[in-house]
């Protein structure tokens, strides 16, 4: 074993250990304390279906089946609940070992930057990339909470890191596993679910360029491997649904609804508190929305409010249908519209949280990491290193998001890449021209 892979092996396992010591130590002794970060715990329900998941009661909100939500979360959920049980009398304890894997899943993070980092660039960006991954605030934001955001993190984070291997060489191996990948993020939040079909484009565009054969069995691989995964989620919300929904989960039209909300000038120049807001705002412009169509976002009770739509299959499809038809007119016929929404969305995503003070604190981060990334980039185009498939993971998400529904929460997962970047940013160096010319003749030997 030569020296350059025991020294991969000991920073390696530094930086592991030392990002998970650190979320550890933000999870269980700082979150709590911290009341400048809103905290819930449940909010959005993924560990209701993962009790119900553990309980034999299927993937269900407690009212019959839900296409709500994705299903990887849920289920971790509910296999760390088989392993290490479930008490309903102290619930919020019973979620500790969650809370722990969330910290191994941050410390697999740094790990999956530092080895990315090192592969492009070299030993002392690498370790700079890792340790920035583990204290980075948007890398810890969603540790402490029941929430898909650090699986999520995870995930994208690895599925960066493999379609760096596959545009680098797209060939079976490197694209099953990309799919696989992709397959699991989607399976935690659909968007990721089309990314293979942009990483088969740019490592497409990548062998035209150097005049190299493109392995159409790599691409092949790459799509039916994430079609594999996702596929039998998407045929049992067909079943569930009779026919009448396919897809990982629904609500995608009522969250692009809600983005014309978060366009108003008032939220994104931060001229009015996010929280508690727009999300009403938004309830009720669904509200009015669905009354059209002789449905309800709310429940009624001698004219007032007294609750919301209840959670169950007939409902998640009457809505999903309704919204379905409203977002398709709203493009079709209001595309200026649209596109004044996706312009503001591009930004929003990276800083808009629940106050004005706290968009401003996320946003500044947000600026540090894309301005780092960018010079990054630019250190490596002159080294001639091709850090493309890492760019477009992260314009994906954006533009995808932009085109929804998006705020900063979204961008979270997409730190551990922007801080990838950043550190070369940070430590790179550009190369004299002779170094480069020399590598290059090295790489097409």
């Amino acid at each position: 074993m030569d020296n350059s892979h025991l020294t991969y092996r000991r920073n390696a396992s530094l930086i592991f250990l030392f990002g998970l010591i650190i979320a550890l130590i933000w999870t269980f002794v700082i979150f709590g304390r911290v009341s400048v970060i809103h905290q819930w715990f449940d909010m959005d329900a993924f560990g209701a279906i993962g009790e119900h998941i553990y309980h034999g009661q299927g993937f269900s909100l407690g009212n019959g089946p839900t296409m709500r939500r994705a299903p990887l979360y849920p289920a971790i959920i509910a296999l760390v609940f088989t392993i290490f049980g479930f008490n309903p009398a102290h619930r919020e304890e019973s979620y500790i070992p969650v809370f722990a894997l969330q910290c191994i899943f941050a410390g697999l993070s740094c790990l999956i930057v530092y080895t990315m980092a090192r592969q492009l660039f070299n030993e002392k960006v690498a370790i700079i990339a890792g340790l920035l991954c583990a204290i980075w605030p948007q890398c810890l934001r969603y540790l402490g909470v029941v929430d898909d955001g650090t699986t999520d993190l995870l995930l994208i984070t690895l599925l960066a890191f493999l379609s760096l291997r596959y545009y680098n060489e797209p060939n079976v191996k490197n694209g099953l596993l990309a799919g696989a990948v992709i397959g699991l993020a989607a399976l935690t939040k659909p968007v990721p679910f089309l990314f293979p079909y942009p990483l088969v484009a740019i490592a497409w565009l990548q062998g035209k360029r150097n005049k190299k054969p493109f392995p159409a069995g790599g691409a092949i691989a790459l799509i039916g491997a994430t079609l594999v995964l996702c596929i039998p989620w998407i045929i049992r919300n067909n079943i569930v649904s009779h026919g009448q929904f396919t897809g990982i989960s629904s609500n995608a039209s009522g969250e692009f609804l809600r983005g014309y909300i978060n366009a108003q000038s008032k939220y994104f120049l931060l001229r009015k508190k996010f929280q508690g807001n727009w999300d009403w705002e938004a309830n009720l412009y669904e509200d009015g929305i669905l009354h059209r169509f002789g449905l309800a976002f709310f429940t009624y009770k001698d004219g007032k409010i007294v609750g919301s739509m209840q959670e169950s299959i007939h409902n998640e499809i009457t809505k999903e249908k309704a919204e379905n038809i409203v977002a398709k007119n709203d493009v079709l016929h209001h595309p200026l519209i649209f596109l004044r929404k996706f312009i503001i969305q591009l930004f929003t995503f990276w800083y808009v949280v629940e106050t004005p003070a706290k968009s401003l604190m996320v946003g500044f981060f947000a600026i540090l990491a894309i301005a780092g990334a960018i010079r990054g980039v630019l250190i490596a185009r002159s080294n001639g290193v091709d850090v493309m498939p890492l760019v477009a993971v992260v314009l994906y998400f954006n533009i995808i998001y932009a085109a929804i529904l998006a705020f900063a929460r979204y961008s979270m997962p997409l730190y551990p890449i922007l801080i990838t970047l950043a550190a070369n940013g940070i430590a790179g160096k550009t190369k004299s021209g002779s170094e480069v010319k020399k590598m290059e003749s090295v790489v097409n030997d």
